[in-house]
């Protein structure tokens, strides 16, 4: 696991080569403002950073409000990447401890509506058909699916802070199509 300037300093690294700043990363004080006095960024240096965000560290910046709050400084976006992990490490405690007392498993993050809603049409049409057996089914596809979207997500951001090691072995979607057939 990193530490927070290990974080920091790839925070001001993403900073200098996603917004092409014309400083060098070590010249990025924890807590020089990102826009106005400091760096002088702007609004599409904002949408820019709101992007290369997501993209590298995965933290999702919802609205104007987050980005106010997250978008100040060094310090203000290392301490929401860090939110970002306690919140992931919390979701799987509760997953834990909802598997092992065996309570409601709580709600995975959506990550792609579109997918979502024909699988959920799917579960719908398998219960208004009156088929007890196949929407008991399409509801532990939707359930497996969301959960393992939230692992492989999980294997991303870890995979990120280590340092490389060993090719990992392709995901089922990843895997050639005659793959599946061997």
């Amino acid at each position: 696991m990193q530490n927070t300037n290990d974080l920091k300093a790839r925070v001001r690294q993403m900073l200098v080569e996603n917004l092409m700043l014309q400083v060098k990363a070590e010249e990025i004080t924890d807590d020089m403002p990102l826009f106005g006095e400091g760096l002088g960024l702007d609004s599409v240096d904002a949408l820019q950073l709101v992007v290369a965000l997501d993209k590298t560290f995965g933290l999702k910046i919802k609205d104007a409000e987050m980005a106010k709050g997250v978008l100040r400084n060094i310090n203000s976006i290392v301490a929401a990447l860090e939110q970002n992990v306690l919140a992931l490490r919390a979701w799987y405690v509760t997953l834990g401890d909802s598997l092992v007392n065996g309570t409601a498993v709580p709600p995975p993050e959506q990550r792609d509506p579109a997918a979502r809603m024909r699988l959920l049409h799917c579960t719908r049409q398998a219960m208004s058909r009156g088929q007890p057996a196949v929407a008991r089914n399409a509801l532990l596809v939707l359930w497996a699916s969301e959960h393992l979207d939230m692992l492989w997500r999980l294997e991303e951001r870890l995979g990120r802070t280590q340092e490389p090691g060993p090719a990992a072995a392709p995901r089922p979607a990843d895997a050639p199509a005659g793959a599946a057939a061997e």
